[in-house]
């Protein structure tokens, strides 16, 4: 089964559209722009910029495999008082398909989601990547972090642009030019950027791969805590307010099974094999739930309390 997804994966697009698509349902006329899927691993990073011209409209992603919907992601509202656009749309979806995957942008004449809407879709093209990842690791030292990654292939690239996440904001800290001759390498490629950060708190990163046309696609998230914060498993934030939580593990390069269950025990999600040292949980309704992080290879076991609250 893994050879299949590494199979599949390998050979999605990154899926672009850099033209503005424009879609009009009853009461409210959207212009879509600059979307992307990238997909990586068994999860799928999806971005795009929308703009409201009149009306009241809400956005929401749907996942498909062979026509199948897999999953939805957020509700996206556009109020018709709210300040002006583009606005910005991103995150990232789990996803396991055994064929062609397809991202549907539906856009509904409302402020929520659900009913009749307008869809936006593309299909995921067999293109080769422009950079397949072989690694990619972050870790704190003292007041510095220090990434590291290296690509086994490199196609028209121009470099990387290192992001951080530190209160929910992604931004740009700086930009690592490709190493390989005129962006093309057939060969494994090394990197390292220290970053300068003594934030208390945790910082998510991530690479983000940019062509020499502009396009891009992004690498696994990566999570280190504050300078000081002990090595516990860290759940952020919690209590959450919109159904979706962060969790970043010890620190011990291990391979972990990972479940999420309600406050009646039944198992609502499951995580085997996890080798990253964090994972996001999506979509909870208020209330409570134990997550479970077992070992399997020392069976050493242990339990986080999540707690979502109510807006």
């Amino acid at each position: 089964m893994k050879k299949i997804l590494l199979s599949l994966f390998i050979s999605l697009a990154v899926l672009g559209m850099t033209a503005k698509v424009k879609a009009q349902c009853a009461g409210a006329n959207v212009t879509i722009e600059n979307f992307a899927v990238h997909p990586n691993s068994n999860s799928v990073d999806y971005s795009f910029d929308w703009t409201y011209v009149k009306g009241n409209a809400s956005i929401q992603i749907a996942f498909l495999c062979n026509g199948t919907e897999l999953a939805t992601k957020d509700c996206m509202p556009f109020l018709k008082d709210s300040a002006a656009g583009p606005h910005h749309v991103s995150g990232t979806q789990i996803i396991s398909c055994n064929g062609l995957l397809r991202v549907e942008i539906r856009i509904y004449a409302s402020t929520a989601c659900g009913g009749t809407y307008c869809s936006v879709f593309r299909e995921v093209s067999q293109i080769a990547l422009p950079v397949k990842f072989n690694s990619f690791t972050a870790a704190r030292n003292h007041s510095n972090v220090v990434l590291k990654w290296e690509t086994a292939f490199e196609q028209n690239n121009k470099g990387f642009a290192i992001e951080r996440n530190i209160r929910g904001v992604w931004e740009q800290v700086s930009f690592v030019t490709s190493q390989a001759t005129d962006g093309n390498s057939g060969s494994a490629l090394a990197y390292l950027f220290v970053d300068l950060n003594d934030v208390k708190g945790i910082t998510q990163y991530r690479i983000r791969q940019v062509d020499f046309d502009a396009k891009s696609s992004f690498s696994e998230i990566r999570a280190v805590r504050g300078e000081g914060q002990t090595g516990k498993t860290v759940v952020f934030p919690n209590p959450s307010l919109d159904g979706r939580v962060s969790v970043v593990f010890e620190d011990a390069a291990v391979t972990r099974d990972v479940s999420l269950s309600d406050m009646s025990g039944r198992i609502l999600k499951r995580w085997k094999g996890v080798t990253n040292n964090n994972i996001q949980i999506d979509n909870l309704i208020p209330g409570m739930y134990s997550l479970k992080i077992v070992v399997p290879e020392t069976g050493v076991q242990s339990v986080e309390k999540i707690i979502v609250s109510k807006r």
